[in-house]
């Protein structure tokens, strides 16, 4: 199957599904996806599969400085689409909430990357997304 049948494949999942996808050859790369590169980093970098290497580089590659005053928020929702979480999380955080940052890992977790200077207390921050999502 060529890489433009494939791809129109994924984006009719992620349609469905609200989720995003990626096929990778044997040796790692991306062969097509639905998601931004940025997501597929915070998706690998939440996950924990990346090497400390590989972090030190998307860090730059995207800019994504932590000691700056970013921190990434993780969630899961079994319940809910993506849509719908990215909707709440764009209400509660507003400007807090950085561009290209709400990411499915496909196990139901949703990462949020906020900016702490906009919203300086992860827990508080954790605490009113739920109560949000809850309603």
């Amino acid at each position: 199957m060529n890489p433009d049948t494939m791809a129109a494949l994924l984006r009719e999942w992620k349609e469905n599904t609200g989720l995003d996808y990626f096929l990778q050859d044997e040796n790692g790369n991306t062969v097509v996806s639905t998601c931004p590169a940025k997501g597929k980093f915070l998706r690998d970098l939440a996950s924990s599969a990346l090497t400390e290497a590989a972090v030190e580089q998307g860090i730059r590659q995207w800019g994504l400085d932590f000691s700056a005053g970013r921190y990434l928020l993780m969630t899961e929702c079994t319940d809910l689409n993506a849509g719908l979480l990215e909707e709440a999380a764009a209400a509660t955080f507003e400007n807090a909430l950085e561009e290209e940052s709400c990411v499915v890992d496909g196990r139901g977790r949703y990462l949020l990357l906020l900016d702490s200077s906009a919203w300086p207390e992860p827990g508080e921050a954790a605490r009113l997304l739920q109560g949000t999502l809850e309603g």
